[in-house]
Formats: structure tokens, C-alpha cells, sequence
């Protein structure tokens, strides 16, 4: 995964799908599978299901914790560093684990996401924070080309119609790309 060192398997296990499942003995069943399948990569984030999701994984893997790699999401209310963090001190409760393998920020769709995330005390300073902390290994997060490139979109539409900035800024901002979008 980048230059983070972090070997992920091609296929990943979506945590918003787990948190729609009823039964934990059939999500148990289905992070089991996964996993003897080869898959070791667990995506999450803190809203999915209003935080069962995190916590039905957090239960399915718990005993398999060190066979993974987890990742969950800072959520789009979580734009400052305190929102930020504790939104993590949740993720990390719920997800049974003392830290994650990536933290990523969650849909950076709106016209205004880069200056709140990149604001003294904004989401990017909490990603920061919680490396230093130990709470995660990687911290993905909108790289100073993203938040350039973003900004640049903004301009361009109505701020009522951020689908399209964001549309349009992941083509160009992928096909223009050679390198991952991760502190490390």
C-alpha cells in the first residue's frame, strides 16, 4: 500500500456491508472466510450503520487482530481535530484494537472540505496527532495536490453541486497520478 510498507491483498472486506448483516455468528462466519481466503485487509468507517459496523467487525476479528490490516474513516462532520480525534477514540473502541493500520478522512467531496481539514486545529493536524500517539501506523489523507487541485474545482461550479467537483477532480487527479496519497 504505497509507501506505507503495509502489504494488503488485492481483494478488501467492506465494513458497511457487515453492519447490514443481523446475525455476528454470520459475520464471524463471513471475516473467517475472508481471512482464510487470503483477504487481510478490513475497511471501516465511524458512521457506517451509526457504529455497528465497526463494532461487528471489532468483535469478528477479535483473536485475529495481528492477521490484519485495519482501516477505518474520520467522517465528514469530523473536519476539526477534536471531532477528529475523538471520532478515532470511538473507531478504536468499538474496532477492540489499541490502534489502526490506516485512518483515512472520509469523502472529500464538498467545495469547502480542503480549508476545513487543512485549518489550524483541522482533521489533518488530528491525523498527525494520532501517528505521533501510536494509534495508527498510516494516515491517509487529501495531499497538498489534492487540496490545490480541489480548490481549483470549486471555482469553477456552484458550491451546491459538489458531486460534480468531486467527479471530476478523481479522473483528473488519478489519471494525472503516480504516487499514493498517504503520510507514511
Amino acid at each position: 500500500m504505497g509507501r506505507t510498507g503495509l502489504e494488503v491483498s488485492c481483494m478488501g472486506l467492506g465494513g458497511y456491508h457487515l453492519g447490514a448483516i443481523p446475525e455476528q455468528s454470520t459475520i464471524d462466519g463471513i471475516v473467517g472466510s475472508a481471512i482464510d481466503a487470503g483477504v487481510n485487509f478490513f475497511d471501516n468507517a465511524w458512521e457506517y450503520h451509526d457504529g455497528r459496523s465497526e463494532e461487528v467487525a471489532g468483535r469478528a476479528l477479535k483473536g485475529k487482530r495481528d492477521q490484519v490490516i485495519v482501516m477505518t474513516k474520520v467522517c465528514t462532520h469530523g473536519r476539526d481535530q477534536r471531532i477528529a480525534m475523538r471520532q478515532l477514540e470511538e473507531s478504536l473502541r468499538r474496532l477492540q484494537t489499541d490502534h489502526l493500520d490506516v485512518w483515512q478522512i472520509h469523502e472529500v467531496v464538498y467545495w469547502n472540505d480542503p480549508d476545513l481539514i487543512f485549518a489550524p486545529n483541522g482533521a489533518i493536524e488530528a491525523l498527525a496527532k494520532a501517528k505521533q500517539q501510536g494509534k495508527t501506523a498510516s494516515s491517509a489523507s487529501p495531499a497538498t495536490k489534492i487540496h490545490a487541485f480541489t480548490r481549483k474545482c470549486s471555482i469553477t461550479i456552484s458550491p451546491s453541486t459538489p458531486s460534480k467537483c468531486r467527479s471530476t477532480a478523481s479522473i483528473r487527479l488519478f489519471a494525472a497520478s503516480n504516487r499514493p496519497f498517504c503520510l507514511n
